[in-house]
């Protein structure tokens, strides 16, 4: 289903989520971290993205590259929270 809601709108954020989980639940992680660099490509500020990336990484043994993506993560969750204390 997520593959056809792409077909119909292919920066559809949520089933890109869903499609990159159902990779990962399957075993298919590269399948799982492609379809994330996809989403990224389009939403660059995702943290939840960032961090599945990095789940996806460290679940495949790809350390360096996990934290790398989880550093991304809490980068931009800091930059959200910075904005959200401006704005009170």
């Amino acid at each position: 289903l997520y593959t056809r809601a792409l077909e119909i709108d292919p920066r559809f954020g949520d089933a890109l989520h869903g499609l990159a989980l159902c990779h990962q639940a399957k075993g298919d992680l590269d399948a799982a971290i492609e379809v994330t660099k996809r989403y990224i490509e389009q939403e660059p500020e995702d943290i939840l993205a960032f961090t599945n990336l990095s789940m996806f990484y460290q679940k495949k043994g790809m350390i360096a590259e996990a934290e790398t993506a989880g550093a991304e993560a809490r980068r931009l969750d800091w930059k959200r929270q910075l904005r959200e204390a401006k704005e009170k």
